[in-house]
């Protein structure tokens, strides 16, 4: 008689050999139903990516044909406003032909703004004269939306001619409004020397420079640019400053003045430094190559 835990162990021998196959076979099938599952994933999410290309590209093309009608109303609003606007300009410059004078570069005797600040000096006021660059008439807008007034009055012997500028770009005279081109921003004046508004703010020499109306270059030029005026400013930004002026700086070799609000704050160039001052405040700076520093600059 066969003992017990002879039995047992053929039991157990029995159990494993149906149990274990079983168990090894489960995985595999497992893993082949989840390969499958990522396959149908895999190609869900590439016909979703096909899709979404698709759309992106029709609405890139919409936004193109919305751009191009947009381009094309802009340029046939524009080219009837040029047509009426430059009639209108002519008509303005028969019943007031002073206004011809601008573009024929007449050098007043005086222009005063505001009845506060007397200009005299000819190479501003044709800076000045060069910003009066009429493009339209037009009654039904403003460039900006903002209404300003500030009256200029332009003399010439014993006749004094008023025009008063409503916006940026856009100047009134006997209640008839004028546009100027783009880059004819006769703001600039203002900023040059008005007083600043309570809410304008620049402190430190640099900052006050890169914010003035107009840049002189000794007896060459003055540009109220403010392209020209920050390209005489930019590279000063972040540079480091000397403790103290030095001691042999050379010969001045070049001056720009700079016209904020009033004020004339001053950049000397010599061969090896930099020296901005004005209002108390002075800068010197070294740079071997200064004397180089107004090459490409006009006049």
């Amino acid at each position: 008689m066969p003992r017990p835990y002879i039995l047992r162990g053929l039991l157990l021998t029995i159990m494993l050999s149906i149990l274990v196959p079983a168990s090894f076979n489960q995985p595999a099938q497992l893993r082949d139903q989840l390969t499958k599952q990522e396959a149908i994933i895999a190609e869900l999410q590439r016909q979703i990516a096909l899709t979404r290309d698709q759309i992106a590209h029709r609405e890139q093309e919409l936004a193109d044909l919305q751009r191009f009608i947009a381009e094309q109303e802009e340029s046939i609003r524009m080219s009837l406003l040029s047509a009426g606007g430059q009639k209108g300009v002519e008509l303005m410059m028969t019943e007031h032909p002073w206004l011809g004078k601008f573009r024929d570069g007449t050098m007043w005797d005086r222009i005063v703004i505001e009845d506060s600040v007397v200009i005299e000096d000819p190479l501003i006021i044709r800076g000045i004269n060069q910003l009066i660059c009429l493009q339209t008439t037009d009654t039904g807008r403003y460039p900006n939306g903002y209404r300003m007034h500030h009256t200029f009055d332009f003399y010439e012997g014993d006749m004094k001619h008023t025009l008063v500028l409503i916006d940026q770009h856009a100047i009134e005279v006997d209640q008839h409004q004028l546009f100027l081109w783009p880059d004819c921003n006769l703001y600039r004046v203002i900023e040059a020397f008005l007083p600043a508004e309570p809410f304008v703010r620049h402190d430190g020499l640099i900052a006050k420079m890169a914010a003035s109306g107009a840049v002189r270059r000794g007896d060459l030029y003055v540009l109220f640019s403010k392209t020209w005026v920050h390209r005489r400013v930019r590279s000063f930004v972040d540079r480091e400053w000397l403790e103290q002026k030095p001691e042999q700086p050379g010969d001045r070799l070049e001056r720009f003045t700079f016209y904020y609000h009033g004020e004339e704050l001053y950049m000397d160039i010599y061969p090896q430094y930099v020296h901005l001052s004005g209002q108390g405040e002075e800068l010197w700076y070294y740079d071997e190559e200064a004397g180089q520093i107004a090459a490409g600059e006009p006049g």
